[in-house]
């Protein structure tokens, strides 16, 4: 079986998504080739994956996303004229019509999720709008595939509501993360590497892991940590990560700046920090709290795509505002160490039981399969 695997923009959690589910297909011996359509460069190479770059104009999405929908429906029709491919998964819009073979629709994040959330300023507004007139694209995308795979199961819940004709479609295999790369490490191995990275021995370590930008909240968590330590509290806030805040998280006094990092690292920043926070907007089903959990570190989130399933109402976040999030972190801290090993002996069993990679890709595998078969068995 030849697949097609369609991904505008490769970053951030859809690529560590990707990455694990690259990993799985170059193992499978029922898999041949697999072509990987993006607009962006992807470091994946092996014998099975072939790279096809999808070029494209502009930055923001409401260029972008058109170009790669038009550019890539043309890339897939010659792909699937030359009966290269048998199953077409896209993860990001990319389809004008059916295409011809079974695909499948991951909904990592849609427009409609993000046109509810509130926008300042005029240009906030404006990206606002746009995202709700791209509603019908995220819909379109739904339709003309066979199948629609939420890695969110609030997010099927919400969509089958309001597309009810559609939701006989719809899917649910959870987001995943990888036991093997994400897991609790020696001291001396985390001492080390506070060191390397000129992290303070004595402060409370925060960490954030994610797409520096203004819809993962990083001003109000900037503010959160300067209000702390304006306060007397020893801080120091870790930042992984790239994107358009990343001049505002070097400027920041209390931050130290990671950068963008491999698992390794990330495991490491994991196992360094005493708290991962993640005060985002918008998510579906952010993988951070799965891989910070696995690696023996409790998360404090905003109510946002599945985490109230995962987390204890303690680790909730009410609201993203800087007093709220300043204020969790107080409370954390004065939380008794028993509880807090309580947290994150219950919640790391139960990703790693839930949501580690081996189970729930097979599933992914058997998803495609059956696509195939199915596609067989029309033809008859």
């Amino acid at each position: 079986m030849n697949l097609a695997i369609c991904a505008r923009d490769i970053r951030g959690g859809l690529r560590s998504h990707l990455e694990l589910l690259l990993d799985q297909l170059e193992q499978d011996d029922g898999i041949g080739r697999v072509h990987l359509l993006s607009a962006t460069p992807t470091p994946f190479r092996g014998g099975k994956v072939v790279c096809h770059r999808i070029g494209v104009i502009g930055r923001s999405f409401m260029l972008r996303e058109p170009w790669f929908i038009w550019r890539c429906s043309r890339r897939l029709k010659s792909l699937t004229g030359a009966s290269a491919v048998d199953v077409i998964d896209v993860h990001q819009p990319a389809l004008l019509r059916h295409p011809g073979v079974p695909a499948v629709y991951t909904v990592h994040i849609t427009h409609r999720q993000f046109s509810r959330k509130t926008h300042g300023g005029i240009l906030g507004r404006g990206i606002g709008l746009a995202h709700r007139l791209y509603t019908g694209v995220d819909r379109r995308q739904m339709a003309v595939c066979d199948r629609v795979h939420f890695v969110s199961r609030r997010a099927l819940e919400s969509f089958a509501g309001r597309y009810p004709s559609l939701a006989d479609k719809f899917v649910y295999i959870g987001n995943f993360f990888d036991e093997a790369r994400f897991h609790p490490l020696a001291h001396d191995r985390v001492q080390s590497f506070k060191r390397e990275r000129g992290i303070a021995e004595d402060a409370f370590l925060l960490l954030f892991s994610g797409r520096l930008d203004p819809m993962k909240n990083i001003p109000g968590l900037l503010r959160a940590v300067e209000r702390l330590r304006s306060q007397g509290d020893n801080i120091q806030l870790l930042v992984a990560g790239s994107g358009r805040l990343v001049g505002a998280v070097r400027r920041h006094a209390g931050c130290v700046y990671l950068g963008e990092l491999g698992a390794g690292a990330l495991n490491l920043a994991y196992n360094a920090a005493d708290l991962t926070v993640l005060p985002s907007a918008c998510e579906n089903f952010p993988a951070v709290v799965l891989e910070s959990f696995a690696a023996g570190t409790p998360v404090l989130a905003t109510d946002v795509g599945d985490v109230a399933r995962i987390l204890p109402s303690e680790l909730i976040l009410r609201d993203a505002s800087p007093e709220t999030i300043a204020a969790a972190v107080r409370s954390f801290r004065r939380a008794e160490t028993a509880r807090v090993r309580s947290w994150v002996r219950d919640v790391g069993t139960r990703v790693r039981r839930d949501f580690s990679a081996g189970a729930l890709v097979r599933r992914k595998l058997d998803l495609y399969r059956q696509l195939a078969v199915e596609a067989v068995a029309r033809k008859r």
